[in-house]
């Protein structure tokens, strides 16, 4: 129990010091593609309201797709919680389905990432 309640307290100041020295903790490479996710997520939904360029190549209506495909695809890295419930509903089709649009939206953002300014 004493060794316990030290190495928590030991470890929170450690969490602490990095986040004061580095804006981050360790911590958050356990799941950084959630970490990246989950901080992308806000900006990602308000540069799509806000955004005024389109990137060469693609039309206006299909720049928002893409941009929505991306926000579904970070969405949902962020916020797992659907996995488990269609996990524990055993709906393996819809679960393999959303996977791979989370897979295109991500294939999307490493295509369009240099496209995201206004």
């Amino acid at each position: 129990m004493y060794y316990n309640i030290h190495m928590i307290i030991f470890h929170r100041l450690k969490m602490c010091w990095q986040i004061l020295t580095t804006g981050w903790c360790d911590c958050e490479l356990w799941n950084l593609d959630h970490t990246i996710s989950k901080n992308l997520l806000p900006r990602l939904k308000k540069f799509r309201k806000t955004t005024n360029g389109i990137p060469g190549g693609v039309t206006e209506k299909q720049w928002f797709r893409t941009l929505d495909k991306i926000i579904f695809a970070m969405d949902h890295m962020a916020n797992d919680e659907w996995e488990y419930e269609l996990i524990k509903a055993k709906n393996t089709r819809r679960l393999i389905a959303t996977h791979k649009k989370i897979q295109e939206g991500c294939d999307l953002f490493g295509k369009y990432f240099q496209a995201l300014w206004d």
